[in-house]
């Protein structure tokens, strides 16, 4: 009995230790499981320094940022290894070049204070706005303090304000009140006389920093500075009254300003005044001091003064005309990204035959309308690459949308045409309507012609009138013959005679046949002129030897009637049969007429040009000789 007792016990006693190791391997997973980073930062939390910093070693080798950045830490404060602050700072750097703000303030504070590093404040302030611009309220502080010490920087004060205002409503508890001492102290500066403060609490009550904004004040305190000499004073006063902020608006004085500080070596001065001569804003225009002042920046690596100066270049205008000179300073910008540039390089390059150049430097500027339009051009004729009508449409749409009023022509009458798109009228009249809008006479007199018959918008003759008077009230005689038209049959505006003449007279005037036929039969009639078969005749006549049909068949049926000319039936059959050949089916039916001797002979009671603008020099159908144009930047370009 005693026995079985013994064995149970030691059955049981080996049950407990078997279910102990059991539980305790069990629990023992998770640990053989954590990653040395997990251990390391574990270790830390717990005080461990020294197992802390041989896990976080491991980690930190291995490329953890955390591990780098909590290593460097402990170098940095001596915890669990030697104090030694280069080697902080050695990983310190990684995990700050790897983007930690944590570790980018620390670099910044090593190197303000040379501790690690060779003392280089320019660093720490490279560090410092690494990480404030990321967010970290410390480096904001830390930042704001070296703009206004001028610590690696030169001072400025309004960037001081503008990083403590940002750490200040992140919660620093240090940054409200160093705001406020820093506008107090600069206003007491400024009041003492010193322009370096006056400047700088302008540009803070320009932008409203610390301070109330107010342009008023702000070109008050710029004032005060640039009278003492001060350069960015003079050129942002001058800015402020060429924009007639805080003052009022003077481009003479913007221009005196401006002079003022480019005569002084301010380089975007030094550039304004460029553009000044060029443009006669506030002086009168002298493209010698234009080019003066322009190649001046050019030569300081200002890319737009160096793209402006390739167009005087190029014009000739206030230095001798040089393509090559021209060329040389587009290409300096070019390179630089300058868009204006890259356009007219390109430009510059398919005049002189070199296509596959001009198509490079098009596509460099492919954010900018003109090249884009440009590009467009050479898909659209195949010149110096392959035709492809898709890509033109393509391009010319996102020039469109950069309100490039060509572009948007181009755009209409393609999908008018159903090249390089699906033919649709729809968008071929809001293509039309946009280019319209700014000013293109083509585009709204295709508009025009789409109201007056329907096309891809609905059927209204008062919008067909009012654009065709837009383009008729330029020059364009299409639009002026339409609108004539218009107005002999009342349509979309009052009906009236005289005033249809006085529009066709004007059409006549730039020999347009459908006019002088049109004359001819206001004459014939009687209607807004005294009524004159001779003069019907001689209208009828002009615009039948330039091939206009109905003016054709018109001479037949005066031949035929008698009517201004002596009758002659053979004189009518020939107008007739030249009018029938051109497929003029109301000349047919007069022909047959004659031919079985019966009456009815008619006339077209008007001629309306019914045919839209197409882009000329270019040939949109597969074949046809191509005469580019680019579009150039010609006027100065800010």
């Amino acid at each position: 009995m005693t026995n079985v007792k013994t064995i149970t016990a030691i059955l049981a006693l080996g049950i407990i230790l078997v279910f102990v190791f059991y539980r305790l391997e069990f629990s023992s997973e998770p640990d053989q499981k954590l990653s040395p980073r997990d251990r390391g930062l574990a270790a830390f939390e717990a005080k461990e320094y020294v197992d802390a910093a041989e896990w976080l070693k491991q980690a930190a080798k291995a490329g953890d940022v955390e591990s780098q950045k909590a290593y460097g830490t402990m170098f940095k404060q001596g915890l669990g290894v030697e104090r030694d602050l280069a080697e902080a700072a050695r990983w310190f750097r990684m995990a700050a070049v790897s983007g930690d703000t944590e570790a980018q303030l620390d670099m910044g504070v090593l190197y303000a204070n040379g501790r690690g590093v060779p003392r280089d404040e320019v660093e720490a302030v490279t560090w410092f706005r690494r990480a404030a611009e990321a967010g970290n309220v410390d480096a904001q502080y830390n930042l704001a303090t070296m703009f206004a010490d001028a610590r690696g920087t030169a001072r400025d004060i309004s960037e001081a304000v503008r990083w403590v205002h940002r750490a200040a409503e992140s919660g620093h508890e240090n940054a409200k009140s160093y705001a406020i001492y820093l506008t107090r102290q600069l206003r007491i500066e400024a009041d003492a006389g010193n322009e370096l403060a006056q400047f700088e609490l302008g540009e803070l009550h320009r932008q409203g920093l610390g301070v109330v904004r107010d342009d008023t004040l702000a070109a008050k305190w710029f004032l005060k500075a640039a009278d003492k000499g001060y350069l960015e004073a003079q050129h942002e006063l001058a800015s402020m009254y060429a924009n007639g902020l805080g003052v009022p608006k003077s481009d003479a004085d913007a221009a005196k300003w401006y002079l003022k500080a480019a005569e002084q070596g301010h380089a975007a001065s030094t550039f304004e005044i460029g553009i000044i001569y060029a443009t006669g804003r506030g002086v009168s225009r002298d493209d010698v001091q234009a080019a003066k002042w322009l190649e001046k920046a050019a030569q300081a690596g200002d890319t737009r003064a160096q793209a402006n100066l390739g167009i005087l270049y190029n014009l000739g205008r206030g230095l001798a005309r040089d393509v090559e000179e021209a060329r040389n300073w587009y290409l300096s910008a070019a390179e630089k990204g300058e868009p204006h540039a890259q356009n007219n390089l390109g430009a510059l390059l398919a005049a002189n035959g070199d296509t596959d150049g001009a198509l490079h430097w098009f596509k460099q500027a492919d954010t900018d309308p003109k090249a884009l339009f440009n590009l467009g051009l050479m898909y659209v004729s195949g010149i110096g690459v392959p035709r492809d009508n898709e890509q033109a449409i393509k391009v010319f749409n996102q020039a469109a949308r950069q309100e490039h009023i060509a572009s948007a022509f181009y755009a209409g009458v393609m999908y008018s045409l159903g090249q390089g798109a699906s033919q649709d009228y729809s968008q071929a009249a809001d293509f039309f309507g946009q280019a319209a809008e700014m000013g293109d006479l083509n585009s709204a007199y295709n508009l025009g012609l789409m109201y007056y018959e329907g096309l891809g918008v609905q059927r209204n003759y008062d919008k067909s009138a009012e654009l065709f008077m837009r383009a008729a009230h330029s020059g364009d005689s299409d639009a002026r013959n339409n609108i004539g038209v218009m107005y002999q049959n009342g349509m979309g505006v009052a009906s009236d005679d005289a005033l249809a003449v006085k529009w066709y007279r004007l059409a006549v005037d730039q020999d347009k046949a459908h006019a002088q036929f049109n004359m001819g039969n206001m004459h014939r009639k009687g209607q807004g002129v005294r009524q004159s078969d001779k003069d019907a005749m001689r209208w009828y006549r002009e615009a039948a030897e330039q091939g206009f049909a109905a003016a054709q068949n018109a001479l037949g049926y005066m031949y035929f009637t008698g009517r201004g000319v002596v009758q002659s039936s053979e004189q009518a059959a020939s107008w007739y049969k030249l009018a029938a050949d051109q497929g003029y089916q109301i000349a047919k039916d007069n022909l047959n007429r004659l031919e079985t001797k019966k009456g009815g002979h008619v006339i077209a009671s008007t001629a309306l040009v019914d045919q839209m603008h197409f882009p000329e020099g270019i040939s949109l159908s597969q074949t046809g000789n191509n005469k580019l144009s680019f579009d150039l930047y010609v006027d100065p370009i800010r």
